[in-house]
């Protein structure tokens, strides 16, 4: 019977991966493909594939920009009300970008936004100059940070993504700072789940499609250039506990989003329900049969009665 049970749960666990590699398979042929899962409570790795090779994050490297301005913001070196003039430098930036000019004047909090939601590279270079001068400083303070977050595989040459050779990074890697960011800063996450923001009396819209898609998805960040392919970080929220993934190297959008999902949705088949959600889902049970007893009981009751009163005419 032990030997039953054993080979029963080894054969559920090469399902399990046969499932995610053909769902996959397209997206994983890519020499560009990584990707992890992480239990953002324990850190357990719930799942990887070249998640230690080296790949550049293009605009996924704006989660480090946002750290920084967040640990700024929270020593209050910087607040969100803060008005800062934009450089040559920030308004020469190539799209994505909310096309700001020289001279103009915008708050942290616009830039912020701006950033999470339309991945705007000129936010991004506005917010290294505010926090650190100029941006070749704050690289030097994003390489540090790195190397405090254990990013040991990582190194960064602009605060924007845009593809440089010497910048690179790791699945691995990318899912420490996107767990330090939601760990380190509970004040400013919920702002990763932002679909849409307002600048200048219009409605800016983002492209991370998988925020709208997958109802527990909570927040966090997309990136693309074409060295790097289609990127994305997304975080979860789910009775049976929180993930962290990153995907890296998608073909397309729509390729890399419906393979997140994918992910997700079979990590999560094989988490089981806490103590707490299982509690929960007993008191709902007992709720539900209270519920139904007592309607079947009011039916019976209401029964007799008209019975009764046929009888009595």
């Amino acid at each position: 019977m032990r030997k039953f049970i054993i080979h029963c749960l080894f054969f559920a666990l090469f399902c399990f991966n046969a499932i995610l590699c053909y769902s996959g398979s397209s997206i994983q042929s890519s020499s560009k493909y990584a990707s992890i899962v992480l239990n953002a409570d324990t850190g357990e790795v719930m799942y990887s594939k070249n998640a230690h090779h080296k790949r550049y994050p293009a605009s996924l490297t704006k989660m480090m920009t946002l750290y920084l301005a967040f640990e700024a913001l929270q020593k209050k070196k910087l607040n969100l009300g803060q008005s800062v003039t934009v450089s040559q430098k920030a308004a020469s930036m190539p799209k994505s970008n909310i096309a700001l000019k020289v001279g103009q004047k915008i708050t942290i909090r616009q830039a912020v936004y701006a950033l999470i939601v339309k991945s705007a590279n000129d936010a991004a270079v506005v917010l290294s100059e505010a926090t650190a001068g100029n941006e070749a400083k704050f690289v030097a303070l994003m390489n540090k940070k790195a190397k405090e977050l254990n990013m040991h595989n990582t190194n960064f040459q602009n605060s924007h993504g845009w593809h440089n050779d010497r910048q690179y990074t790791t699945a691995h890697d990318l899912s420490l700072l996107a767990s330090a960011l939601r760990k380190d800063f509970p004040n400013y996450y919920h702002l990763f789940a932002m679909k849409s923001f307002m600048y200048k009396g219009k409605r800016i819209e983002g492209h991370n499609r998988v925020l709208s898609r997958y109802k527990w998805a909570d927040g966090l960040k997309t990136g693309y250039v074409a060295a790097s392919g289609f990127n994305l970080a997304t975080s979860t929220k789910r009775p049976e506990g929180k993930l962290i993934a990153i995907v890296m190297g998608g073909q397309t959008a729509k390729a890399r989003d419906d393979h997140m999902i994918h992910l997700l949705n079979s990590v999560y088949s094989k988490i089981q329900p806490n103590k707490r959600h299982k509690k929960q889902h007993i008191i709902a049970k007992k709720r539900q049969y209270i519920f139904m007893y007592a309607t079947n009981s009011h039916k019976k009751t209401s029964s007799a009665k008209i019975k009764a009163t046929r009888r009595n005419k």
